[in-house]
């Protein structure tokens, strides 16, 4: 059982190492990894732009047809929420 779990073992650290390098091969090259964003750049500056004209994060999310939790992290990334401490 000993040799069997040590094999084991092995093989799930050489998965974890392989995992890691294509990772890193990956982003070397320029590649972005994950899921593309909902809203480009120009879209992203027109919520900021229409929410510090004081338009609702619902209506937002709406007019560019994403769900309200797409919408917040684009505001707080360009600091147009206060966020509460």
């Amino acid at each position: 059982m000993n040799v069997l779990a040590a094999v084991l073992e092995f093989q799930r650290d050489m998965i974890s190492e392989n995992t890691h390098e294509g990772v890193a091969a990956t982003e070397a090259s320029g590649k972005t990894l994950g899921r593309p964003a909902a809203l480009d750049p120009d879209q992203a500056a027109k919520v900021v732009e229409a929410f510090s004209e004081d338009t609702a994060v619902k209506a937002l999310a709406r007019r560019h047809q994403v769900a309200p939790k797409t919408i917040r992290p684009v505001l707080d990334a360009a600091g147009a929420r206060e966020l509460p401490e």
